[in-house]
């Protein structure tokens, strides 16, 4: 249970000082003698340990920073020469907050990683921490993950993305980018030349963020890892991202579940995995892609090289498809994991699917779980499988 601002800082002592910064001082000399032990840990004397036994990363989860709190914490990490990773998840930082904790990555040197996610820093905190990157040279990741920031934070990282030359991970997952704060940020991308991870799932930049982001990839020659899933680009952007794949060669990593990219865009990607020599694993689960484009994408699958993984759950593929996947694998040497749960697929496609596996020396792992397997067609699944290579093949949700 997090810690309220009035036991940390007694409103009767800070009304005596004249300023926050006196107050500040007084934390350190005096103030943290008289609190818990967690809370002497949490500031002051635990920043005296790390200096002396040269730690290198801080923690500080579900707890209530406030901003007096915030100031406090900046100060002494501002000044910190031997952190070089802190967290502070589920604190209830707010805007004004985040403001004061922002000053940190402006001086601070030293810090590799700093993770705020779950927090509420709004468009406010997100645009004061996009000022202090722009100051800061040494910083390689930041986790922004659900702290309900919307398109004007988006375009301040936006603008500080496209020059800075350190960063090679951002997370915006969970927050409200819209089609012009998504636009903005992946834009961006075109331009910079550090960045290796980036994700903005479950946020809304629409059909047009997507083609935004096609146009960048095209261009692009660091991402590896790209995670859009949830943002409702549909088939036009689904389209638009399986084409400019066709000019990437970097990207290995690439999730666009929950899209909405349809068969057009499930035919989109089939063509691009025909001839893709990079990517290795692909999320498209719950993308409305039916027996049309899911076969597409299965033949496909007989000619692709590196895949590694593909995940094809949630689209509604029956027996008929499953058997054409089945005949692709014969002459995939590369896939070791298939994940199509959640489908319409019966004994028969499950049967064809464990034969497969008996055959393939490659396939490790499948998962079907949520089908319309019966509990015969299990037995004789489980029958079939004593001699497979296979590390696991999963139909139903208690065998995860």
């Amino acid at each position: 249970m997090g810690v309220v601002c009035s036991s940390l800082h007694p409103q009767s002592r800070y009304n005596d000082r004249n300023s926050e910064d006196e107050y500040i001082d007084e934390i350190e000399e005096e103030t943290f003698r008289d609190l818990d032990e967690f809370l002497i840990k949490k500031y002051y004397l635990a920043f005296k340990q790390y200096d002396q036994t040269k730690k290198t990363q801080l923690y500080i989860l579900d707890k209530k920073i406030g901003y007096r709190d915030a100031k406090s914490l900046a100060k002494l990490l501002s000044t910190n020469e031997t952190l070089t990773w802190i967290v502070m998840n589920n604190n209830g930082i707010d805007a004004k907050s985040a403001k004061a904790l922002a000053k940190v990555l402006s001086d601070n040197k030293n810090i590799l990683h700093f993770d705020i996610r779950n927090n509420n820093i709004g468009d406010v905190g997100a645009k004061a921490f996009a000022e202090a990157l722009s100051k800061n040279s040494t910083l390689t990741e930041i986790d922004m993950k659900n702290n309900d920031f919307g398109d004007e934070g988006a375009k301040a990282l936006a603008k500080v993305i496209r020059k800075n030359e350190t960063l090679t991970y951002i997370n915006a997952d969970n927050n409200n980018i819209g089609a012009e704060g998504g636009k903005a940020l992946v834009e961006a991308l075109r331009d910079n030349k550090a960045l290796t991870r980036v994700f903005t799932a479950n946020n809304i930049i629409g059909d047009e963020g997507g083609k935004a982001l096609a146009e960048a990839l095209r261009h692009n020659e660091t991402l590896t890892d790209i995670d859009i899933s949830g943002n409702d680009i549909g088939e036009n952007g689904g389209v638009a991202l399986a084409e400019a794949l066709r000019f990437n060669n970097t990207l290995t990593h690439m999730n666009i579940n929950c899209n909405g990219i349809g068969d057009e865009g499930g035919r989109a990607l089939a063509e691009t995995l025909r001839k893709n020599s990079t990517l290795t694993h692909l999320f498209t689960a719950n993308n409305m892609i039916y027996n049309e484009g899911a076969r597409a994408l299965t033949e496909a699958l007989r000619h692709n090289k590196t895949l590694q993984l593909i995940d094809i759950s949630g689209n509604g593929i029956d027996d008929e498809c499953t058997e054409a996947l089945v005949e692709a694998l014969t002459h995939n040497k590369s896939l070791s994991l298939v994940n199509i749960s959640n489908n319409r697929i019966g004994d028969r496609g499950g049967k064809a699917l464990a034969e497969a596996l008996l055959k393939s020396d490659n396939l490790t792992h499948v998962s079907m779980v949520n089908n319309r397997i019966s509990d015969e067609g299990e037995k004789a699944l489980a029958q079939s499988l004593v001699h497979s290579k296979a590390k696991s093949f999963i139909t139903r949700e208690s065998q995860r």
